[in-house]
């Protein structure tokens, strides 16, 4: 397995790329969605479901615009899943690539869910949620597993450290009903997108291969 995860790669570049932009929808639909919320929304305190809502939590003023925002992300998100997904599954050169493929659908279906209002069906739209992070997750675990030998050692089990701290305190902290479990959401998104990203432009023998398949296609014209 080892030998194999060093000669396979683990994404293709239009795959690293689809993963960019999904963090980017979601920092622009998010923040959107939190400037067109119709009362103030209190960042650390109050969870990104809110800002999908039908009505406002506090008030229960009507959300059309910041819903609409919070769940086109989801849903562009979740088209852009499929799409890897079906690159993983058209490319048996990628490692792990039939696993990944259904991890793609299954985080597909987590962001569509998640797009169901929190304020009328609270456990659905949890669901969708959970799935969608756990999706995330589990790629970001593989990548960083399948591409532990371009880390130096101390790197990789620092990163490591981070990542799984960021993710578990929040998976605890809901679980638990903790009161500080919003400032903890934030802080599992944050690491999960930055890690993902990281992780997905880590291998530059992806940008060869783009580059060389460029050249060839080039001189084939």
């Amino acid at each position: 397995m080892e030998i194999e995860s060093k000669h396979q790669l683990s994404y293709t570049y239009q795959i690293s790329k689809l993963f960019t932009l999904m963090a980017g929808i979601f920092v622009v639909s998010i923040g959107l969605a939190i400037l067109l919320y119709k009362e103030a929304f209190y960042f650390f305190s109050e969870p990104f479901s809110d800002l999908g809502m039908v009505k406002t939590w506090k008030l229960g003023i009507n959300n059309t615009t910041s819903r609409w925002l919070f769940s086109g992300g989801m849903i562009l998100n979740g088209l852009l899943l499929l799409k890897i997904g079906s690159l993983y599954r058209d490319d048996s050169r990628l490692y792990h690539h039939k696993m990944k493929s259904r991890l793609a659908v299954l985080g597909a279906a987590g962001f569509f869910v998640t797009t169901v209002p929190n304020d009328v069906a609270p456990i659905i739209h949890g669901i969708g949620a959970g799935v969608m992070i756990a999706s995330l997750y589990f790629f970001t675990l593989m990548f960083f597993y399948e591409l532990r030998f371009m880390f130096a050692q101390w790197q990789f089990i620092l990163d490591m450290n981070i990542f799984q701290l960021g993710t578990w305190a929040y998976a605890l902290g809901f679980s638990l009903g903790a009161d500080y479990k919003h400032e903890l959401q934030k802080l599992c998104t944050v690491v999960v997108l930055f890690m993902l990203n990281k992780i997905t432009h880590k291998d530059q023998r992806v940008v060869e291969v783009q580059e060389s398949q460029y050249i060839s296609a080039s001189h084939s014209h």
